[in-house]
């Protein structure tokens, strides 16, 4: 194996090590909200209904960004995608947790959702060249660190949900995640 051959493998490598942190990141940042729920509808007054029509926002902002999230990347690059939505991403989660009305509450769902489609596209893009590059399939591993993520940041809300407020809750997922982000890219 020749030396350019080898430094490609060891980048792929690492690139899939990042990804497995960077999808357990995206299953917390983007589940985050779910233990939370009840208590941002009634803080809101929503019934239901009205909920259930606010949630579109977030299917709206997975649209618009899937839709984005491939020109962005052919023009700026995955990385650059990447910064984008984790910016977007957590300024969604953290506007929820200040969310006064049902308007509010769609378009900050709407930004999240936006912000999760930026990243998740790239990571899936990523994670098919490091298969490619390593010769092994990880893709389930990676949507496995997600399930994982997700599943420990519901279990973790719902365990703190007594002691500390929605709003001190989902604020401090969304610093911890632009600050956690770029060191695990």
């Amino acid at each position: 194996m020749s030396s350019g051959a080898f430094d490609q493998v060891h980048r792929a490598k690492l690139a899939r090590n990042s990804l497995w942190v960077c999808f357990l990141l995206l299953g917390m940042v983007s589940m985050g909200w779910v233990p939370r729920i009840p208590e941002i509808k009634d803080a809101i007054g929503l019934s239901n209904g009205a909920f259930g029509f606010v949630l579109i926002g977030s299917t709206f902002g997975s649209i618009t960004g899937a839709q984005l999230a491939g020109r962005l990347m052919h023009t700026y690059g995955s990385q650059r995608t990447i910064f984008l939505g984790v910016l977007i991403m957590p300024a969604g989660l953290a506007g929820m947790a200040l969310s006064t009305n049902a308007v509010a509450l769609f378009f900050t769902l709407y930004t999240m959702g936006l912000g999760y489609a930026l990243i998740d596209m790239c990571y899936n893009y990523q994670g098919t060249v490091v298969e490619k590059i390593l010769g092994r399939r990880h893709m389930s591993s990676f949507h496995a660190m997600w399930s994982t993520g997700a599943f420990l940041t519901t279990v973790v809300g719902g365990l703190i949900s007594r002691h500390i407020s929605p709003q001190a809750n989902l604020i401090a997922i969304a610093i911890v995640s632009v600050i956690a982000y770029p060191i695990a890219a």
